[in-house]
């Protein structure tokens, strides 16, 4: 966790109220939230570049790591139940699933539909073209030892906030009533929340939400935001001071 008052405290003191502009809480609550968005997009990419250079042997320097460290801060395990309708299988996935690493269940079961004590089978996800090839061959077609699923719906929830992922699950008579989904969280927006004393905005930590990120993530969300609010307040010396930063730090980990 990054606490929120003290990335605001340092873009206030970089930004300069006199000479660079002012970032009012709220300006600062949604640039924040991007940026928070920007470096978390960013761990995937890293991730997927990171396996296509040499091992490192020491966890400590090993990028990949590196990378799985950060976003085991918004890795989550959560249980979700299989919903028979008819001959349809489905289960709605969490509403802050943000991207899915694996769903399986929680116990392992065999092509009969015996089941064994540990373990789980993995369910893999394919799309419309390549389940219709599966379930045409008797060979290839889903069992309980070898479950897929397709997502079948995205659609926003009531509070119009949240999304729910509806996945249909194949063979549909499959023996779990339930799927563990393993899944990275769609993060909460952070908030410097505050309250107004002689006009002046007053930080409430008791309201405020923090960053999810990794501590060691503090300054690049203080350079992030900076960038963000250089073209917010319509301060081009201040985006490229940030853009400047970013440069270094990037030359100071790469040498």
């Amino acid at each position: 966790m990054v606490n929120i008052d003290t990335v605001y405290q340092k873009v206030l003191a970089l930004a300069n109220k006199e000479q660079r502009g002012y970032i009012t809480p709220q300006e600062f609550n949604l640039l924040a939230d991007k940026a928070q968005k920007d470096i978390i997009n960013n761990y995937f990419h890293k991730i997927k570049t990171a396996y296509l250079k040499p091992k490192n042997q020491s966890e400590f320097s090993d990028e990949a790591e590196m990378v799985r460290e950060k976003l085991s801060y918004i890795r989550n395990v959560q249980s979700v139940n299989i919903l028979v309708t008819g001959n349809i299988a489905t289960a709605n996935l969490p509403t802050n699933t943000y991207s899915i690493a694996t769903i399986f269940t929680p116990t392992t079961f065999n092509d009969d539909g015996s089941m064994q004590s540990t373990g789980g089978n993995e369910l893999f996800e394919v799309d419309r073209n390549k389940l219709m090839d599966m379930l045409s061959n008797p060979l290839t077609r889903p069992t309980n030892k070898r479950p897929v699923y397709l997502r079948q719906s995205n659609s926003l929830i009531a509070s119009g906030t949240q999304q729910r992922v509806t996945i249909e699950i194949f063979p549909s008579n499959i023996n779990a009533t339930s799927l563990n989904v393993d899944y990275w969280e769609r993060p909460t927006a952070p908030n410097w929340a505050y309250i107004v004393v002689n006009q002046k905005a007053l930080y409430n930590f008791s309201n405020a939400v923090h960053f999810v990120l990794h501590p060691s993530e503090e300054e690049n969300l203080v350079v992030r935001i900076l960038e963000l609010a250089g073209v917010t307040i319509q301060k081009p010396e201040l985006q490229q001071s940030a853009m400047t930063q970013k440069q270094i730090t990037k030359q100071e980990q790469n040498s």
